[in-house]
């Protein structure tokens, strides 16, 4: 027969597992209450740990030249990584207007496209371009930027020019139109220039339409492949390439920007203010949660669904482009691609793909 437990010892029993949940109860919510303590103090904590620089808006204004194509309508699993879920969580109650499912698709509004280099931006940019009146479209199309500038000046001076185009592109948008903005190579650095996107977004918004951020990222190893190739065209050693990559501050040379330099400093340097990678991280999670609608990992017909869905634009194929036309067949032995993907987790770039 079973052996039965005396009523002293049930009566124990039955404390301790009392006890324990009371615990655990305890323990959860003494954590919610650091966790609550956490994301009030988390801007106050981030800012302290950056220089001045990483957030204020210091450019300097220079003529210089660039690529422009515009037109006009008559109406003118770590700590880390529960970190930045926090960080997430709270910049998001920095915007309450987010896309109303119910109310789709809108009427009018702006498309900001902020295309990376190497993530099959061409292609979303040539769709774009369908949309527009510079094709077959309607949507007033607008962009400015620049490949060849070499000093922070020149690429300050093309940011200027596309910060003035921006300006008056925001402006009287009638209730059924679509407009689109194309930011690529220095027309913008969002990190220092992130007050930018408030003031369109608020044009925008105040005229009754809507402003779209949109942007697409790529799996960081197969970006960096990507890059690789992009270098390859242009006469640059594997291994310059990659001994740039180690480099974590300002010291880096332009033109080896990994995904989350970029959208933090374009073309500028990799790190010009040398923040640390979470430093890095966070800041991008403010920006795309503030500012950014649409956001995807590869997936070309993805995007496309979802800007579809928000503008009412008729069912367009997104034929694919890619602007290195060369073939180069690239090899890479195992313990390299370890290495890259070492290199990517130690930029930020693999903790803000994950995310």
């Amino acid at each position: 027969m079973p052996r039965q437990l005396p009523t002293s010892s049930k009566s124990s029993l039955a404390f301790a597992l009392v006890g324990g949940f009371l615990s655990l109860a305890l323990l959860s919510w003494l954590r919610n209450i650091r966790l609550l303590s956490y994301l009030t103090t988390l801007r106050e904590q981030h800012a302290a740990d950056l220089p001045p620089s990483h957030y204020a808006h210091q450019h300097q204004l220079a003529h210089t030249h660039g690529t422009t194509t515009t037109s006009s309508s008559g109406n003118g699993g770590s700590t880390r990584t529960r970190t930045i879920n926090k960080l997430s969580r709270m910049a998001a109650l920095a915007r309450p207007n987010f896309i109303d499912k119910s109310a789709l698709p809108y009427s009018c509004g702006l498309v900001f496209y902020y295309h990376i280099p190497c993530t099959g931006g061409t292609t979303i940019n040539n769709f774009l371009l369908e949309q527009s009146d510079v094709k077959n479209g309607s949507a007033p199309y607008f962009t400015f930027y620049g490949t060849r500038e070499k000093t922070v000046e020149e690429k300050n001076g093309i940011e200027r020019n596309f910060i003035n185009g921006m300006n008056k592109h925001v402006q009287n948008i009638s209730s059924n139109e679509w407009r689109i903005s194309h930011a690529h190579t220095n027309s913008m650095h969002l990190n220092a220039s992130e007050e930018y996107l408030f003031n369109w977004r608020s044009a925008v918004e105040a005229q009754g339409c809507h402003f779209i951020g949109a942007i697409m990222f790529r799996d960081p190893l197969i970006h960096t492949l990507a890059k690789h190739a992009w270098q390859v065209a242009q006469n640059i050693p594997r291994e310059e390439y990659i001994s740039h990559l180690k480099v974590k501050d300002k010291l880096s040379p332009p033109g080896i920007e990994a995904q989350i330099d970029f959208f933090l400093y374009n073309l500028i340097v990799r790190n010009p203010f040398a923040v640390s990678t979470q430093a890095k991280i966070d800041r991008a999670l403010e920006i795309l949660v503030r500012h950014f609608d649409i956001v995807t990992v590869g997936g070309h017909n993805v995007f496309k669904e979802r800007l579809q869905k928000i503008t009412g634009w008729e069912e367009k194929d997104m034929t694919r482009k890619n602007s290195n036309t060369r073939d180069d067949k690239l090899i890479f032995s195992k313990p390299e691609i370890d290495n890259l993907q070492k290199l990517m987790r130690e930029n930020g770039d693999m903790t803000l793909w994950k995310t």
